[in-house]
């Protein structure tokens, strides 16, 4: 399948359901709120770094979840 761009709401899905505010998701991201605020609104593009880093942080969120629903 090929690479596809993320959209502005799917980053946005992903910073909610982790329960993220634009301030804590950035730091973790190490990049300014600014940036994040301009990714959601899709004033910039998501670059695929970007995407793959928000991917891989809600894939830890994920496995986190899961081993506590299951201990």
């Amino acid at each position: 399948m090929p690479d596809r761009t993320m959209s502005a709401a799917e980053f946005a899905v992903i910073r909610h359901t982790m329960g993220h505010t634009l301030d804590s998701l950035a730091r973790r991201m190490k990049v300014n709120p600014r940036t994040v605020r301009s990714w959601e609104s899709g004033r910039d593009p998501i670059s695929a770094s970007a995407a793959g880093g928000g991917n891989e942080i809600l894939a830890e969120h994920t496995e986190l979840v899961d081993d506590m629903l299951t201990r």
